[in-house]
């Protein structure tokens, strides 16, 4: 997967990394076709998986990296139109039906299907932060094989385990993980954030109302 920050593309690119800690929840993209868009785009993700970056970008050798570089992360989905993928380009030519320009309900249903397996698993190992996360919600034991993790309110509160990379470890982490432990989804992961953010914003600019948003809000 080329993986890349063009010239013209520096002066956003430095932009993001200032505001690295703070990012919103989602952000679109847009410019002209052949500016390097998707390149960018996957640059970012990378950088923001890296559990080791160097000046906020990409450190280029951790394990999170070198799945990026092989194309195979497992919290990276990447969901591209027909017309843009180049199996589909070749069916143009050769005549068959025309490729969508939009994502398809197909490609969505292939990431329900990953979680609905995650959903209905007794137990996950994985090395997949993204992952820890979602046991946690869904209430899933989950051990990881790393040793450390940027999501640790999945250990302290959530469904995970940190086993390490030994054997021992894991297996000591599997027999623990059949005994069970207390588990919570922790505070705010409720899926209303969108709710409370509304909310602050119309504690902040309704007439006469600009103080600041109440702290359970934040």
């Amino acid at each position: 997967m080329p993986v890349t920050v063009y010239p013209w593309q520096q002066a956003q690119w430095q932009e993001l990394l200032q505001r690295r800690a703070a990012l919103p929840h989602a952000l679109l993209f847009r410019g002209r076709e052949g500016t390097g868009k998707l390149d960018f785009v996957r640059k970012l993700a990378q950088s923001l998986a890296c559990p080791t970056p160097v000046a906020n970008a990409a450190c280029g050798e951790c394990q999170s990296c070198r799945w990026f570089a092989a194309g195979a992360h497992p919290d990276y989905r990447e969901l591209i139109p027909e017309a843009l993928q180049p199996a589909e380009a070749e069916a143009t030519v050769a005549g068959e039906r025309k490729p969508s320009q939009q994502i398809s309900v197909h490609e969505i249903r292939s990431l329900h299907d990953f979680i609905n397996l995650t959903a209905h698993a007794r137990l996950v190992l994985t090395d997949s932060g993204g992952v820890q996360e979602e046991t946690t919600v869904l209430g899933i034991p989950c051990i990881s094989l790393r040793d450390t993790t940027e999501r640790p309110v999945t250990v302290t509160e959530g469904t995970n385990r940190l086993a390490g990379t030994g054997r021992a470890q894991i297996l000591a982490a599997f027999a623990a993980s059949s005994t069970g432990r207390a588990a919570s989804v922790p505070r705010f992961w409720d899926g209303r954030a969108a709710e409370r953010i509304e909310q602050t914003l119309v504690d902040i600019f309704q007439p006469g109302g600009l103080d600041p948003p109440p702290q359970e809000h934040v």
